[in-house]
């Protein structure tokens, strides 16, 4: 009886570290999350934060509240310096509810909402159909701002393309990431 308790005690708190407190910052729960060297982490359009390894298998997930998709649209967009990447996003998220999300969906996501690079039928014809939807050719980088949802200490690294976690490790951050399946494809250190 005893490892029953025990048990269902450990379940509890694995589903409590799925659904993110509200009063948590977004970086601190991207941040808390198991990552791998060599994978980065994904913000899908269901909300749901997942931290990928470099063959696609998620290693842990965070369910996302609004405020902390906000938090994360405004980043990525000043990050990348494209304020229309801050309108994307809070589109896709706004009215989601990463809580209403399958429990099976958390680390064995639908194909839809899977990054590009693990997603089996992406083809590059998607890619074609939606190159004009983004013409970054313009987008000058800004230098990083300091932002709200996403102190820093180490003040260059914060927005630099990245294809790994530990590109960015290397260089004073701490996590590799992208949000959605958007055609622009930059992951950037966060």
């Amino acid at each position: 009886m005893r490892f029953f308790n025990v048990l269902v005690t450990l379940a509890a708190l694995g589903i409590a570290h799925a659904s993110a407190d509200a009063n948590v910052e977004v970086r601190d729960l991207i941040h808390g999350l198991n990552q791998h060297d060599d994978g980065f982490v994904h913000i899908a359009d269901d909300g749901v934060a997942r931290s990928y390894s470099r063959d696609g298998a998620v290693l842990d997930v965070a369910r996302l509240h609004a405020r902390h998709l906000e938090a994360y649209a405004d980043h990525y967009a000043r990050a990348i310096g494209d304020p229309a990447v801050k309108r994307h996003l809070t589109g896709i998220w706004g009215g989601i509810n990463a809580r209403d999300v399958a429990d099976e969906d958390l680390f064995n996501p639908p194909d839809h909402l899977k990054p590009r690079e693990f997603r089996e039928n992406a083809t590059d014809d998607e890619d074609e159909d939606d190159a004009d939807e983004y013409d970054h050719s313009a987008v000058e980088q800004s230098p990083n701002e300091e932002g709200a949802a996403f102190k820093r200490t180490e003040p260059f690294c914060v927005g630099r393309p990245c294809g790994t976690t530990a590109m960015c490790r290397n260089t004073g951050c701490h996590t590799c990431g992208i949000p959605d399946n958007m055609k622009l494809k930059e992951k950037v250190c966060i």
